[in-house]
């Protein structure tokens, strides 16, 4: 089994399973490592009848290259237009049908992906949503559309002013990642080949996950709760 310690999950949420405590109620923060190194955490919250469910990979802009500056972030873009079971307008269907809300955020050092959605419809939205972190396609004919829409962020980004924080990293981390923004630049994002971005994605993702990795979080117990 190969050890998942890339990969976190957080629940914030209303039980999983069995009838709904009182509004308003929360419990203590549970948490669990599985033995296969994917550590679990559930933070209660009962004030609504929503579950939301982040999952975090521990890969970020501090994981690339200076040839791949950028690729954590574009790839985050590309993992939103389609599966090998599902293209994007079914992807957007299915959420759009159960009512649930999806973001994501790339930092230095992890990629957070993280759903919103109806209590009863849980299981359902977190398929969709694992489906989408490894089972991507990266669609080439979507490609060229992500990478318009990265290079408008890091226009929007560069107009907001001076980055106070930057110097500081540059002096603490040199010619190190930890150094660079993460959104990348837009000449090399220019530059960026689509297997560059696939063999960062097969590199930190795709070995993440197996069945082995299901099957431990099918019926794990946080607190008396169980997914």
């Amino acid at each position: 089994m190969k050890p998942l310690k890339g990969l976190i999950l957080l629940v914030w949420s209303l039980a999983l399973a069995g009838p709904a405590p009182a509004a308003g109620s929360s419990g203590a923060v549970h948490t669990e490592r599985l033995d296969n190194g994917m550590d679990v955490v559930l933070v209660p919250n009962h004030s609504v009848p929503m579950i939301a469910a982040n999952v975090i990979i521990r890969a970020g802009a501090r994981d690339e290259t200076w040839d791949t500056w950028g690729a954590a972030h574009f790839l985050e873009h590309l993992l939103f237009n389609g599966t090998s079971e599902r293209s994007q307008e079914e992807i957007r269907a299915a959420f759009d049908r159960i009512g649930a809300y999806d973001n994501a955020h790339t930092g230095s050092h992890f990629t957070d992906f993280m759903i919103l959605v109806p209590r009863e419809h849980f299981l359902e939205g977190f398929e969709i949503l694992l489906d989408m972190l490894f089972h991507s396609t990266l669609p080439p004919q979507k490609f060229e559309k992500e990478r318009g829409i990265v290079i408008e962020e890091i226009a929007r980004s560069s107009s907001h002013g001076y980055d106070a924080d930057l110097p500081f990293r540059r002096w603490l981390f040199g010619n190190g990642p930890l150094s660079r923004q993460v959104l990348g630049t837009v000449d090399g994002i220019s530059r960026l080949k689509r297997d560059s971005v696939l063999a960062f994605y097969r590199r930190w993702y795709c070995l993440l996950y197996t069945s082995d990795a299901a099957d431990e979080l099918d019926g794990v117990d946080l607190g008396g709760r169980r997914i």
